[in-house]
């Protein structure tokens, strides 16, 4: 027949007629509706296999696996805080159209500002990390027993008030509490709650403000009682902790830290943003681990996240970093594999094997030429 003749589908109305039929034919039509449901992301708990399974990945997991526990009603803002409160404060469940959109380029009045602002959010991720280190499970001269970082959430909060400032994170897209609390494999965004901090726990902490109309936001990963010196009867009680999760964390909080210092160190005029989340993943393929790709950087300014993008791990993006740019770099580094999944309360990210995640962040101000400037830095 004529059609199956090799000449016959060269014809240039014909040739691509396979693709016209490909575009125009109608998907089939179901009774259950399951092809529009596969398209609706549902948060799943992470202690499931199945999504492991999915990714091949081996369960890595910790000597106490976090799991979700009760989250407290969120703390209120006095009157008095209004003119320092971002829009987002009143009870807005979306952010304005505006917010991540712009590119953030500042001024030198906006970069004073900004200035005050990442300062502020500095001493809250101070205030918050002191809590942490200086608690030690079981010890008798603890300031409080059973520590939970709802205790940090009303610590941070109470903080940010005494500055005039606003906590960032109470309410921005919905989010119940002042200050992003990441224990062990729980890798970002995590909710305070009322799980008692134990021995061995690392816990990322991401600290945002509002004051002045503009923004600070840091962030830092700590280990239960890494800063605690005491008597000798005191310290029997570490019998208690893992020391293999305690030294994996310890390997981990290092390698992350290092690699933000060696991402920023290549922010300068000029640079492909790329490099940036480059230089992330060589640290990461140095020490064996890897970047999740749930977190990225921003730029920052009156809205909390902002143009450009920044990539942590490796990528081809062009943009180049001009002068008056304020980014965070802020990697997020994991045990294991670099898949996550959600808790049922839709903002708890974790990792999909139980490995640790650990994450820091400071804001970066791009100069006119030389290295930039550690806004956060104290």
């Amino acid at each position: 027949m004529l059609f199956r003749h090799p000449m016959f589908w060269r014809h240039p109305i014909l040739k691509n007629m396979g693709n016209l039929r490909k575009l125009t034919t109608k998907p089939p039509v179901t009774n259950n509706h399951h092809h529009l449901a596969r398209k609706k992301k549902r948060p799943i708990v992470h202690l499931s296999s199945a999504p492991r399974e999915k990714y091949k990945a081996k369960a890595i997991g910790t000597s106490h696996p976090v799991v979700p526990h009760e989250v407290t009603p969120s703390l209120s803002i006095p009157d008095a805080l209004d003119s320092t409160k971002p829009s987002y404060a009143e009870g807005v469940s979306r952010l304005p159209k505006s917010s991540g959109t712009q590119l953030a380029i500042h001024d030198e009045k906006s970069i004073h500002a900004m200035k005050t602002a990442a300062k502020v959010a500095a001493e809250i991720l101070r205030l918050a990390s002191s809590i942490v280190t200086q608690y030690r499970p079981g010890c008798s001269n603890n300031i409080q027993s059973n520590l939970t970082t709802n205790d940090i959430d009303i610590a941070v909060h109470n903080a940010c008030l005494q500055r005039n400032a606003y906590p960032s994170a109470l309410n921005y897209n919905g989010f119940p509490k002042s200050i992003c609390t990441s224990v062990n494999e729980v890798a970002c965004h995590g909710i305070p709650d009322l799980r008692p901090l134990q021995d061995g726990d690392i816990v990322s902490l991401d600290a945002s403000i509002y004051l002045n109309e503009f923004h600070g936001d840091i962030c830092s990963t700590v280990m239960v009682g890494q800063d605690f010196h005491g008597n000798d009867e005191d310290q029997k009680s570490s019998n208690l902790m893992d020391e293999d999760q305690i030294q994996r964390g310890k390997a981990l909080i290092h390698a992350t830290n290092e690699a933000m210092y060696r991402a920023i160190d290549v922010c300068r005029v000029g640079v492909e943003i790329c490099e940036i989340g480059n230089a992330v993943q060589k640290v990461a393929d140095q020490y064996g681990y890897r970047p999740m790709k749930r977190v990225c950087g921003h730029g920052i300014g009156s809205y909390l996240h902002m143009l450009p993008e920044v990539k942590l791990y490796r990528n081809k993006d062009k943009l180049r970093l001009e002068p008056g740019m304020i980014i965070t770099v802020e990697p997020l580094l994991v045990e294991g594999h670099h898949a996550y999944v959600t808790w049922t309360d839709g903002w708890s990210t974790c990792t999909v094997d139980g490995g640790m995640a650990a994450q820091f962040k400071h804001m970066v101000l791009i100069k006119e030429s030389g290295p930039p400037e550690i806004l956060t830095d104290l």
